[in-house]
């Protein structure tokens, strides 16, 4: 398994943005906004938490996809990693599949509508490629 921190990207030509932060949130968000989505998404929302450090809300409405930092008391299916986790996930260095079976990948909430959604959820890889393409990593988290 995985255990560092990824690699920063060095790429003078974009901007920069930090893994989780708000800006890199945002980044999400602006990358979603020009894709449609099927109807049938149409009120389905999930959460991504990274424990002690950021809980993300990806809903689905319209067509749109809407990111953006989750309030604590927000309520959904939920995928739960360590920061550790969720970088390597982000640059493809772990495998979803294998962060089930060692435990450090969680499901909480409604795991039935994740499920349901899973090629939905497979496809945002391609929809943030252009921003994991400028992500940088906190060496502190």
């Amino acid at each position: 398994m995985w255990h560092s921190t990824p690699e920063p990207r060095n790429n003078p030509d974009m901007d920069q943005v930090v893994f989780l932060s708000d800006d890199w949130i945002a980044a999400l968000d602006e990358a979603a906004m020009g894709r449609t989505f099927a109807t049938g998404t149409n009120g389905f929302l999930f959460i991504r938490e990274v424990t002690n450090v950021a809980r993300i809300a990806f809903t689905f409405e319209g067509g749109r996809l809407h990111v953006r930092r989750a309030a604590d008391d927000l309520m959904g299916a939920t995928l739960v990693s360590d920061y550790q986790t969720a970088a390597g996930l982000a640059v493809g260095q772990l495998r979803v599949q294998d962060c089930f079976e060692t435990g450090s990948l969680r499901l909480r909430g409604p795991v039935r509508e994740l499920v349901e959604h899973k090629e939905l959820i497979r496809s945002l890889d391609d929809v943030f490629g252009e921003v994991r393409s400028r992500t940088v990593f906190d060496r502190s988290a």
